[in-house]
């Protein structure tokens, strides 16, 4: 057998590297097609013993893939294979892959492609995952292979126009993706988009234009872009080998997002349901059950997520046999964790225990992130010992997932399960969480009096959270239950006590319109930031803005800063209302100017909306440098010229 092992790079020196470690060894062959780094990353693959070439980048990647594969060279071995990997992807366990491979090829020598498991990591949070799917990484090297599609580019048998089959599923050799974490993700969508912009300028909108745009838009958050596109792939009607499993999937997500009607979300489920079949039907089925559960229907919801469950293990046996067809259905796979975590929360609403603790599990052993599966489990294993032996193993870095852990059992006060967590942190964080440590064994003890007395003496995020649930709750409840709230804001620490004053002050005066409102110091504008950060994850868009208007108290510099934060967690509507909100005498500072209007023009950008790009030039105008605008204005661009196509 002889292993060819390529790379598509653009300055990824340090990704390369980490991922050429975790692999080297497996290869005959490693082949880095560079498409015009500035730092180091041909030496880097040379270091590797890589044959490295150059190919001038071109806005379109199965370009550069193709002519990867057209340097692939001729051997003598007949059995040869290719492995197709991201600069940013590595193995977290490569040891006997080169061995398996050789067993899977002499054994099965009909199998032409295996899928393998890619998780996606934020390497910003600390390896927090995201999600598992199959991808077609590994094939064996033929001619009649290429890549298709300028983004979003797959590999095809041009003889038919499909992906090559039979492949099968690999889930042991698990790959490491870091390249949608949070600090990334958002840049590369914004890429796609801005070239999806411009195809449509040079050439109109294309059959899959909009099916691309739809993915693009859902990941920027714009949920009613995202449905607009995914409605009319839908309506145009054309034939993909992926069908139109994905787009009804962006369509369903981005009306939950949206805070769509459940009848809605329905009415979508059944258009797939009447045009969907196989495996594909089967996944709107789950999320009719995901909408039944919703609804409060725990039994319906189990049986059609039964059917569903049934319908996917059956597809996976299929295609672990080597059957064709299951190519396509990697968003399934990605799903499986949301609705293995449903029929649990089904299951232990119909007092079925241990089915419920089952199908959690099967949750957790796709996604052990998943916290609807996490907390049905420790609803079923109320001993965090127990607990903790039967999930800790899924996790590919143990420490990471011991700290995951101890944090969510600090989230849904588990006494048990935080203390047994604790054990297997890393020296150093056992160090510094030892106090938070001490306050749930005494709670574990029975001493829960003590655990409340604790909070203010943590400072951190069981604080902070607690702080969260204050501002998060709504003002029938606090008025309804005023002593309750009164004794969980008297846990909290004496700034935070003061800053929900104001804050509820300034509710009610809202509503009453008296104005009598306390005023906050500039002394507590730094509680006002902690305060920012504890509502991070726990708030939408629309909860946050009325908090995150108290910035405007402590001046514009504060404004601004909340509106940075803002536009950083993709909420850019609630950001543009703070950046109204800054007098215009704060722009007589160059930088401040800058500043100013270079995050306006994004947060237009992200919004869609005109002004973009005069704010852009008044950025530069005031010395901004950012190398970013060029590429919004491409984007700009490409817009208007879309929109005059469609016009």
């Amino acid at each position: 057998m002889y292993l060819t092992i390529c790379y598509i790079t653009k300055n990824e020196s340090q990704n390369l590297a980490e991922s050429l470690s975790s692999i080297r060894e497996a290869a005959d062959q490693i082949l880095v097609v560079d498409t015009g780094s500035t730092d180091d990353t041909a030496a880097v693959a040379r270091r590797f013993g890589a044959d490295v070439l150059s190919f001038p980048w071109c806005d379109d990647f199965s370009a550069a893939r193709n002519f990867a594969l057209d340097h692939v060279p001729t051997v003598a071995d007949p059995d040869h294979w290719l492995l197709f990997l991201d600069a940013d992807e590595s193995f977290f366990a490569p040891a006997g892959f080169r061995a398996w491979l050789e067993t899977l090829s002499a054994k099965q020598p009909s199998i032409e492609g295996v899928l393998m498991t890619r998780v996606e990591v934020d390497a910003d949070a600390e390896d927090l995952e995201i999600e598992r799917s199959p991808m077609l990484r590994l094939w064996r090297h033929r001619p009649i292979y290429r890549y298709h599609s300028t983004i979003h580019e797959v590999l095809v048998d041009t003889r038919t126009g499909l992906a090559p089959a039979p492949c099968v599923v690999d889930r042991h050799f698990l790959l490491r993706h870091t390249g949608y974490s949070s600090a990334r993700v958002r840049d590369k969508l914004l890429r796609d988009y801005a070239m999806l912009q411009e195809q449509v300028r040079q050439h109109g909108e294309q059959p899959l234009t909009a099916r691309y745009l739809a993915d693009a838009c859902y990941g920027l958050g714009r949920y009613e872009e995202a449905a607009d596109y995914a409605r009319r792939a839908l309506a145009a009607n054309v034939a993909t080998f992926a069908g139109d499993r994905g787009l009804y999937g962006v369509l369903l997500r981005s009306l939950r997002a949206l805070g769509r009607p459940l009848e809605e979300q329905q009415a979508v489920v059944d258009e797939a349901l009447a045009h969907l079949a196989g495996t594909a039907r089967a996944e709107f089925v789950g999320w009719q059950g995901r909408l039944r559960l919703a609804a409060g229907d725990a039994a319906g919801a189990h049986e059609d997520l039964a059917e569903c469950l049934t319908a996917l293990a059956d597809a996976s046996a299929a295609s672990a046999d080597g059957g064709a067809g299951q190519v396509g259905s990697s968003g399934a796979a990605a799903d499986l964790p949301d609705l293995y975590a449903a029929d649990a929360q089904a299951r232990f609403a119909l007092g079925q225990k241990e089915a419920a603790e089952k199908q959690a599990m099967a949750a957790l052993a796709s996604n052990p992130y998943q916290e609807e599966a996490l907390t049905v489990l420790a609803k079923c294993l109320p001993d965090g010992a127990a607990f903790l032996s039967r999930v800790l193993p899924l996790y590919p870095a143990p420490e990471k997932g011991a700290s995951f852990l101890a944090t969510f059992a600090e989230r849904q006060m588990l006494p048990s399960l935080r203390v047994a967590a604790a054990r297997h942190l890393s020296s150093e964080e056992r160090e510094s969480r030892a106090r938070v440590t001490e306050l749930f064994a005494q709670a574990q003890a029975g001493d829960l009096a003590k655990l409340m007395q604790g909070l203010p003496l943590l400072a951190g995020q069981a604080v902070q959270q607690l702080f969260a649930a204050l501002v998060l709750l709504p003002e029938s409840r606090r008025h309804a239950q005023p002593a309750r709230a009164a004794e969980w804001q008297a846990v909290l620490p004496a700034p935070m006590r003061r800053l929900l004053d104001v804050f509820h002050a300034m509710q009610d005066a809202g509503e009453a319109g008296d104005g009598s409102v306390p005023q906050l110091a500039p002394g507590d504008e730094g509680t006002f930031f902690t305060g920012l950060d504890s509502l991070d994850g726990f708030a939408t868009e629309a909860q946050l803005l009325p908090y995150a208007r108290l910035a405007e108290a402590f001046g514009p510099a504060a404004l601004l800063r909340t509106a940075q934060w803002l536009y950083d967690r993709e909420m850019a509507a609630a950001a543009f209302d703070l950046l109204q909100r800054i007098p215009a005498d704060f722009l007589s500072e160059r930088e401040q100017a800058a500043s100013f209007w270079y995050l306006t023009g994004r947060a237009l950008y992200a919004l869609g909306a005109d002004g973009a790009a005069e704010c852009f030039d008044r950025a530069e105008a005031a010395g901004c440098t950012a190398r970013q605008i060029a590429f919004y204005r491409q984007g700009i661009t490409a817009s208007t010229s879309s929109e005059e196509v469609r016009a």
